[in-house]
């Protein structure tokens, strides 16, 4: 997992997973999880508040630690919307991440490069 395609399979993986603070991350959580073990991460855990935190091995002294949050608002009134909110559409030629924009595709950059 380290090309274009790639990236836009996750975010549309992202997108469709329910994370509502109402109802929990779990669904994305594994979704972000599963991505980083593909990667090749190290210590991929999730803590006892759902955390999830990964390893990538390097020959520094130093760290470069990526943090985002996972959660989002509900959707209200699905049939408001004009598109499906969690399928991430493509639009004249852009990636439209739905629902998620408040967030999510914050955290696929910090995963898959």
């Amino acid at each position: 997992m380290t090309g274009w395609d790639d990236v836009v399979e996750l975010t549309r993986r992202l997108v469709a997973a329910k994370s509502f603070t109402s109802v929990g991350e779990q669904e994305a959580i594994e979704v972000a999880r599963q991505a980083m073990v593909a990667l090749g991460y190290a210590d991929v855990q999730i803590d006892e508040v759902g955390n999830l935190t990964g390893r990538m091995g390097g020959s520094g002294a130093g760290c470069i630690i990526f943090d985002g949050h996972i959660d989002t608002v509900g959707v209200g009134d699905e049939s408001a919307w004009t598109s499906d909110p969690f399928v991430a559409a493509e639009r004249d030629g852009r990636l439209d991440p739905g629902h998620a924009r408040a967030g999510r595709e914050r955290l696929r950059p910090a995963a898959v490069g």
